[in-house]
């Protein structure tokens, strides 16, 4: 068990949005928005998901501390 790994803590811009009762599409505009604010860039939590049409999709997967950022936001609302 020594090489054993911890993965960090993440949520999805899908389960944001589902969980913040937000439609998709804002929850990554507001993703964004709070990315650019702190500096950093979005690039590095994109995803692709497909969709119920087959469709490629955009997503974040973002870590605990990026997640909390845009959560804070909703509840600030």
């Amino acid at each position: 068990m020594k090489n054993l790994k911890v993965l960090p803590v993440t949520m999805s811009s899908l389960e944001i949005a589902e969980m913040m009762g937000k439609r998709h599409k804002n929850v990554l505009r507001d993703i964004e928005e709070e990315l650019a604010s702190v500096g950093l860039n979005g690039l590095s939590f994109e995803l692709v998901y497909l969709g119920g049409n087959g469709e490629k999709r955009k997503m974040y997967n973002l870590p605990k501390d990026e997640c909390l950022l845009v959560v804070t936001r909703y509840d600030s609302v």
